[in-house]
């Protein structure tokens, strides 16, 4: 039987216990994370994120990933990634700064309040009945 006087290096998580492999704990709050699915050679996926302020997440970070299965790979840089999908994808830990994600978050808020502006002003000719948008 071990003895429980020794210390721990990592946390025990136990067998019956809820392990999310893609969970990442160490975040910097300055920071929105996120995993990047990318099947393609070229990284089209990758290239997308990266347009909108998107950097990798590295291994020098001191981020713990829930997945024994991550790979930080020194012939790919130090990304953090996961194999994924059964045509050979990977997903790649990537982060923005979070004045881009609040940025991001508003600018879909404002599609989102103008198209219900929209459909508040819509009346069809000989048509009956209202639109009512209410938010809870």
């Amino acid at each position: 039987m071990p003895s429980t006087t020794r210390r721990r290096k990592t946390e025990r998580v136990p067998i019956s216990g809820r392990n999310d492999p893609l969970a990442v704990d160490g975040k910097d709050p300055n920071f929105y994370y996120r995993w990047v699915y990318d099947q393609s050679e070229k990284g089209t996926s990758i290239l997308k994120y990266q347009r909108a302020g998107y950097d990798f997440a590295t291994k020098d970070e001191g981020l713990v990933i829930g997945a024994a299965s991550v790979y930080i790979n020194d012939h790919v840089g130090s990304h953090i990634r996961v194999p994924a999908g059964k045509d050979g994808g990977n997903m790649y830990l990537m982060k923005q700064p979070r004045e881009y994600r609040d940025e991001d978050l508003a600018a879909k808020k404002g599609v989102v309040n103008d198209t219900e502006q929209r459909l508040r002003e819509v009346k069809p000719e000989g048509g009956y009945g209202e639109v009512k948008i209410s938010r809870n």
